[in-house]
């Protein structure tokens, strides 16, 4: 009890700043085609998803640690921050032009989901190894109130395209709870001599665990990145794996490339496989599903302010059984910070 009432003191103080505290705007976009995969033009299985996030590292913060799982592994000089996001994402099967329930594929679906996340790191910069704990609960919808149906025909009648017919199939209307559990592991950079210049290099495992009326799932992934002046976070963001609230590297200019592999045990996709509580169409759900992306992200850093800029191409095995081909999708990232 004593815990709470501290917790609840910080809370209410939190308006009072001991020292400037960065503020980061997140967005996220990815899409099988269009300016983030700008070499294609498709709208099939995962078709869009949209994401903003906001990450602080308020005082008040801290005083979660104690109420978090795993704390005794933490060093009282470990730094916590939190995070709050909005996102919508857009499911479609691949014979578009079809309005029947097309039986063979994945359903129509959309979510929209909005929530918060708190973490947790030990490192007092980029150059410490460092680890990475991240609590995440969402809640939200799916079905056609989550405007996926109404965002995608308007973006197809705006480029003039085709618009999909079968919407009038998509998942019922379910509202959504969902829960995330991720550690992440930062190697110290190394120094690497290539082509006359000095580059780092440094690794990111992950492992996390997935579970409410949505996804339910055990993944683990192994992020690789390679440049200047790598960053002090734990690896470029996308919308299923959001940005930290630890993001500033050195002063002046940072810039690598990167690549992440990942698979994930899956033991329910309700956007695959169907309503959980209501009569829908649905496929099995793919036990395994694997993933690569490559991409690359830049960012400069002045004296109260940071901007970074991502693009990143995904290739995705089977979500669903019976599905044609792989997914593939891009990704475009940008952020701002300031220090208040």
């Amino acid at each position: 009890m004593k815990q709470w009432m501290v917790l609840v003191a910080a809370v209410l103080s939190a308006g009072v700043c001991q020292a400037q505290q960065p503020y980061t705007l997140w967005s996220m976009w990815e899409n099988d085609g269009g300016p983030p995969r700008f070499y294609a033009s498709s709208d099939r299985y995962y078709t869009n998803g949209a994401a903003l996030a906001l990450t602080a590292q308020p005082d008040w913060a801290k005083y979660l640690a104690d109420a978090m799982p795993f704390n005794e592994a933490f060093e009282n000089d470990s730094r916590a921050g939190v995070g709050f996001v909005m996102g919508q994402l857009m499911f479609t099967p691949d014979r578009l032009t079809r309005t029947a329930v097309i039986r063979d594929e994945r359903p129509y679906a959309g979510y929209l989901y909005g929530g918060m996340y708190w973490q947790r790191a030990t490192g007092t910069s980029a150059a410490d190894a460092a680890t990475l704990d991240h609590f995440e609960v969402n809640v939200g919808l799916i079905g056609p109130s989550s405007l996926a149906e109404d965002v995608q025909n308007s973006i197809h009648r705006f480029v003039n395209t085709t618009d999909p017919r079968g919407w009038d199939n998509q998942l019922k209307d379910e509202p959504t709870v969902q829960f995330y559990l991720r550690k992440k592991w930062r190697t110290a950079p190394a120094s690497l001599e290539l082509f006359g210049s000095e580059l780092q290099h440094q690794i990111i495992p992950q492992v996390g665990l997935a579970a409410g009326t949505v996804y339910r799932h055990m993944h683990g992934d192994l992020t690789m990145r390679l440049g200047v002046n790598l960053p002090d976070d734990f690896g470029p963001p996308r919308v299923a794996d959001l940005p930290t609230a630890f993001t500033a590297p050195a002063n002046g200019f940072s810039l690598y490339g990167y690549s992440r592999f990942g698979m994930r045990l899956v033991e329910h996709n309700t956007l695959i496989e169907g309503n959980n509580w209501r009569s829908s169409h649905g496929r099995d759900a793919e036990v395994w599903v694997g993933d690569l992306q490559l991409g690359v992200m830049g960012q400069y850093t002045g004296e109260n302010w940071a901007l970074r800029l991502g693009w990143a191409h995904t290739w995705q095995t089977h979500e669903a059984e019976g599905q044609a081909t792989h997914n593939y999708y891009g990704l475009i990232t940008a952020s701002a910070t300031v220090w208040f």
